[in-house]
């Protein structure tokens, strides 16, 4: 399962170092195997799994191609990875911190209010700990997104989250691995400043900013067990997400169905 979850990571970052359009045929089953260093067998189960989630499409000679991209709310090409490949950028993912089970920060940290609501969308009490994932994502080299993933522990087998690589590897694949099935997002947008704390992290990535306007982004991620009918009730908040997007951020709806 990690070799699968690994090779699909790689394979998503070869379209996207590649430049590869949707309707690009990929490179043949072991040149693949050559370039990724995996057996031949192993790069086929993974295409396999890549297939099933339309990130790739099968060809009636046995080959495979970029798939156009699916917009639906729990997809994973619905994502800042797929805009970036979208546009043929590089996109680069790398820790800010390493992964931990804490309480929110206190209450004259920026995040507080933050944490504080993401304590509460997940159900727990406030003296119960979350997990915090917290990621920069680099567009052509530049830090874009500040991204920070907030987890009920209980919801996890002991060990799972630390056996991740989130660097590399998907959290919605992660989520699914673990027997959730996606269902839907509520995000809140709103346009502020830069806080200190943010300014004085960009420094530390060599990037000198001070007080930009940056748009903010907290996002509730419902799901339910894989295990349960499409009409089940039990539907919980099992990621609250919140982000912070740098540079000439847009945020656009395009073909929203009519009120009522």
């Amino acid at each position: 399962m990690k070799d699968t979850v690994a090779i699909e990571a790689l394979l998503d970052r070869l379209v996207v170092g590649d430049k590869l359009a949707p309707g690009t045929r990929l490179p043949p089953l072991a040149d693949l195997a050559a370039r990724l260093e995996y057996e031949p067998q192993k790069i086929a189960t993974a295409l396999a799994a890549a297939v099933a989630k339309a990130k790739f499409v099968g060809t009636p000679d046995g080959g495979f191609e970029v798939a156009l991209p699916s917009v639906t709310a729990a997809s994973p090409r619905f994502s800042f990875s797929t805009t970036a490949a979208q546009h043929h950028e590089r996109l680069v993912t790398a820790l800010l911190e390493q992964p931990a089970t804490r309480l929110p920060f206190d209450d004259e940290h920026p995040l507080h209010t933050t944490e504080c609501r993401a304590q509460e969308a997940l159900g727990l009490a406030p003296d119960q700990p979350f997990h915090v994932i917290a990621r920069v994502r680099h567009w052509n080299g530049k830090p874009k997104v500040f991204h920070r993933v907030y987890l009920d522990p209980a919801r996890f087998a002991p060990g799972f989250i630390e056996g991740y690589d989130f660097e590399t590897q998907s959290v919605l694949d992660m989520y699914r691995s673990a027997g959730y099935r996606l269902l839907s997002r509520d995000t809140v947008l709103h346009s502020r400043f830069t806080s200190r704390y943010e300014d004085n992290l960009l420094l530390h990535l060599k990037r000198d900013v001070h007080l930009q306007p940056v748009l903010h982004a907290e996002q509730s991620f419902f799901a339910t067990h894989a295990a349960s009918g499409e009409g089940s009730e039990d539907r919980f908040v099992l990621e609250y997400m919140q982000a912070t997007y740098f540079d000439h951020w847009q945020y656009s709806i395009h073909n929203r169905a009519p009120e009522g």
